[in-house]
């Protein structure tokens, strides 16, 4: 599931890829019934923050295949929030989790930028990832927006939640931008 434009750039507001995602998670509540999805968004921001086309809704379609693995998906929560020098959203869910081994692993992959061996990470004794869709898109924002940015592995519970963060540019008035407000 996913949605090209060849006339467009890499970049797009964050807007835009929230829709996409809506639209992959309104056929995924279809599938699930009793999936919940939480959704806590500044829509100020959804047009002051630009993200890199394609980046979020994969992020969350890996919840589904591999935070549920072997379970049905029960909650998937997104939120955002603004930092002093960058804008996070973050995505949570209540799934399998991941051990600790395979937690260090991608860990490892993303802050290194090494390509992961193939079939190299085991999720709880279930079927191998490699790790490649998280890096893929962890190094797109990095090169569109700077090393500062990208997605963090934040934390993960085995047989009960896994968080990422995704990271993203925030400036401040100065810079001619939005300046984080908390009020909201």
């Amino acid at each position: 599931f996913f949605y090209l434009d060849a006339h467009r750039p890499g970049d797009v507001p964050l807007r835009e890829e929230m829709t996409h995602v809506q639209y992959y998670l309104d056929l995924q509540s279809a599938r699930f019934r009793r999936l919940q999805i939480d959704m806590d968004v500044n829509e100020r921001d959804l047009d002051r923050v630009n993200a890199v086309r394609l980046t979020l809704q994969p992020i969350v379609e890996n919840v589904f295949i591999h935070g549920y693995r072997g379970k049905k998906p029960s909650y998937l929560g997104i939120s955002t929030r603004a930092e002093a020098d960058y804008f996070a959203i973050i995505i949570r869910d209540k799934g399998i989790g991941m051990t600790a081994e395979t937690l260090r692993q991608i860990r490892r992959i993303l802050q290194t930028r090494e390509k992961p061996g193939e079939s190299m990470l085991r999720n709880n004794g279930e079927e191998p990832t490699s790790g490649i869709g998280l890096l893929n898109v962890h190094q797109r924002l990095q090169l569109t927006f700077g090393a500062e940015y990208g997605l963090h592995l934040v934390e993960s519970v085995p047989l009960e939640s896994t968080i990422f963060e995704i990271r993203l540019p925030y400036r401040t008035s100065e810079e001619g931008h939005h300046v984080p407000d908390h009020d909201d």
